[in-house]
């Protein structure tokens, strides 16, 4: 035997959780092994090492008859707890963490899917249902959808498999994807099914059998104004709305079809076009894309009206400002003025229908297109609106219909834009009228925004002019008509006056072209003024100030 065998052995059993059967066992091994050669009192070898007293302490306790196990006092105690039997190893074995609720039902959602076509029975059919309902519950949109494309793929699917079933998941869905979409990212553990995916299931479902109407496909059609895409082609925002737009028209062909366009139909689609429109220039060929596209649903949904004359289909006032409002923002004013005009007429041939009342924001957003248009005609055409506008106010020609100071202001802005002495004397006499109806009726109270066109307009000709517009906003300030707003810390719904620097810059930047001496001084006076009062200028103010003292070859 090698030396120091005996030693390991030892150490092992020391280490190890054995009875004395086993050790008996070890013994009967270790006996078979050769005679160790032990060294004598006379031999010439050196003293017993401690490894060899190891062996023969090793060799003294296998050779034991006890039963017992030695006890030595000088040596530990090696003997250990008896081993657990086997039933103790099945109670061990037994004792594992439960699973929650929420994993069990997941067990069962496993169950359900690797279920093969055609053997679900009427017992799964129930169950399924309830879990739809519980990981719907949960938020847990991708198992729900599991379920939606194991359950549509039965035979019985178009009867088992309801449109409530069909219709909670994605109403779910879409409320997830519109919260995750404002906040701008993903959730790491919880990513959501983009609205082309969604589309794809749902589309899926119906060319199945699975019976749906037109309000779970909505759904998916509200969820593409959200798709946040950085261009007008993003394949999950109008674009797929109007591919749903052709896929209802297609399927109303079907007599046994439930889904049927709707006025909503086209208007979600329209909605679509608006939100991804927010996200380019007003001045690109994209916004013109998008503007385009919106008047074409709206003339489908007029044609389909016009054939089918169904009420659902008839468009309201609703679906006009949508459309109104591309081409308010591109400056269009005559396309804005002709869909008004189909509205009121619209709205004559209908017996006054509320829903295609032309309101008081609808000729507010005809004005606003004049304000932004580039046609030399913009102002005097705003001017003449208004007239008719007051006109139909006082013959209470339209329920609701009120003649209120914003748009007042609307047109103002449009004679300010002009810039001829003779465009601000009209935007003045304009004033001067809304200042004398204010008299009977407060709604035509001048605002901070009426002050605002007057000092911008005015100092282009006539700085002075403009000065004297903001000591008069002041006074009516002390009167308490209005109030003095320092940039943004103080608001008020009847009349702000905004010190802010883009006003302060106004003025400065007339007293800075005009050709009256002492310009310098009037500049300087101005910052300073602003300074005290705790507004903030702008840079290019302070360059012109030091531009005008330069000019003068003197700073004081």
């Amino acid at each position: 035997m090698r030396p120091g065998i005996a030693a390991i052995l030892r150490t092992s059993l020391s280490r190890q959780n054995v009875n004395y059967q086993q050790r008996q066992r070890l013994f009967q091994e270790f006996s078979r092994l050769p005679e160790m050669q032990r060294p004598g009192p006379e031999s010439n070898q050196s003293p017993p090492t401690h490894s060899s007293i190891q062996k023969r302490q090793f060799w003294w306790w296998f050779s034991s008859s006890d039963e017992k196990e030695p006890s030595k006092p000088d040596s530990p105690d090696v003997a250990m707890p008896p081993r657990r039997n086997q039933n103790e190893n099945k109670i061990q074995s037994s004792q594992k963490p439960k699973k929650t609720k929420v994993e069990k039902q997941d067990d069962e959602v496993k169950r359900i899917l690797d279920i093969p076509i055609g053997a679900l029975d009427d017992e799964s059919w129930p169950r399924a249902s309830t879990l739809l309902e519980q990981k719907v519950a949960q938020d847990n949109i991708i198992a729900a959808f599991w379920l939606l494309d194991r359950l549509s793929h039965e035979p019985d699917a178009n009867i088992r498999l309801t449109q409530d079933m069909v219709y909670s998941v994605v109403k779910r869905w879409s409320s997830s994807y519109a919260s995750q979409q404002k906040k701008g990212a993903y959730q790491k553990n919880n990513k959501i099914h983009h609205p082309l995916t969604v589309w794809r299931k749902v589309d899926a479902y119906i060319s199945r059998g699975v019976s749906l109407t037109p309000r779970t496909l909505h759904r998916v059609m509200d969820s593409t104004a959200y798709a946040n895409a950085k261009n007008l082609n993003s394949k999950n925002g109008p674009l797929l709305a109007e591919t749903i737009v052709q896929r209802i028209k297609d399927l109303s062909t079907d007599r046994n079809s439930r889904i049927q366009p709707t006025r909503y139909t086209f208007t979600a689609a329209v909605t679509a076009w608006e939100t991804a429109a927010m996200n380019v220039s007003t001045r690109s060929a994209e916004y013109d894309k998008a503007a385009k596209r919106a008047l074409g649903l709206l003339n489908q949904l007029k044609s389909i009206y016009e054939s089918v004359g169904d009420r659902e289909l008839r468009p309201n006032s609703d679906i006009y400002m949508k459309v109104m409002r591309f081409f308010a923002h591109k400056g269009d004013g005559e396309k804005v003025e002709e869909l008004m005009e189909d509205l009121y007429g619209m709205y004559l041939a209908h017996d006054k229908d509320p829903s295609l009342l032309p309101t008081t924001d609808l000729f507010s957003l005809v004005l606003f297109a004049w304000s932004r248009s580039n046609d030399p005609g913009a102002a005097q055409r705003a001017t003449q609106i208004l007239d008719q506008l007051i006109d139909l106010e006082a013959r209470e020609v339209l329920p609701g219909l009120e003649v209120t100071a914003r748009i007042y202001n609307t047109a103002l802005i449009c004679w300010s834009r002009v810039g001829t002495k003779e465009a601000l004397n009209q935007m003045q006499a304009l004033s001067d009228r809304m200042l004398e109806l204010s008299k009977s009726d407060p709604r035509k109270k001048p605002t901070g925004s009426t002050y605002g066109a007057l000092v911008t307009g005015w100092s282009q000709v006539d700085p002075a002019r403009a000065e004297q517009i903001v000591w008069t906003w002041k006074k009516e300030a002390i009167r308490g008509n209005c109030t003095i707003r320092i940039d943004t810390k103080l608001i008020d719904e009847n009349c702000t006056i905004r010190i802010d620097a883009k006003l302060i810059d106004a003025l400065v930047g007339g007293w800075y072209n005009s050709k009256v001496p002492d310009t310098a001084s009037m500049c300087d006076r101005i910052v300073q003024n602003a300074l005290e009062e705790g507004s903030k200028v702008n840079l290019s103010t302070f360059n012109m100030v030091i531009n005008a003292w330069c000019r003068e070859k003197s700073i004081a």
